[in-house]
């Protein structure tokens, strides 16, 4: 296990402008300094949360598993792009490899980087 597979399944960011609750309305703020309740650390109150809810083994693994075949996806779009262009710098569009359905926009700068998106949801997309 990773460490980011301790976090809470209500996390979102820690940050008091943008996010200052979790997904379940608690105020991160509101606990001590330095401790982190959405890891569900600690023996004083003031450092857990009440609302503290893990992942469970099953959810971590379809996690796991979902990751990886976004992975594949991406490394598959991202060798179709390069077969089509070879290194030049552009942006265009190309039919998906990976679903088979989708088109793909693309643009590669100049220092290699590749942004693409495909158009079928959930499928891929990624910044370099």
């Amino acid at each position: 296990m990773g460490s980011g597979d301790k976090w809470c399944r209500h996390r979102t960011a820690f940050d008091k402008d943008k996010h200052p609750v979790c997904e379940v309305g608690v105020d991160y703020h509101g606990f001590k300094y330095g401790n982190h309740p959405c890891l569900g650390e600690g023996a004083n109150p003031l450092t857990v949360c009440p609302k503290f809810s893990p992942y469970t083994k099953a959810e971590l693994k379809a996690r796991e598993e979902r990751f990886t075949k976004r992975l594949e996806r991406i490394g598959m779009i991202r060798s179709a792009i390069i077969a089509a262009i070879g290194n030049a710098s552009t942006s265009g569009t190309i039919g998906c490899p990976a679903c088979k359905t989708g088109i793909v926009r693309f643009s590669r700068a100049s220092n290699g980087h590749i942004h693409a998106v495909c158009s079928t949801p959930d499928c891929a997309s990624w910044m370099e």
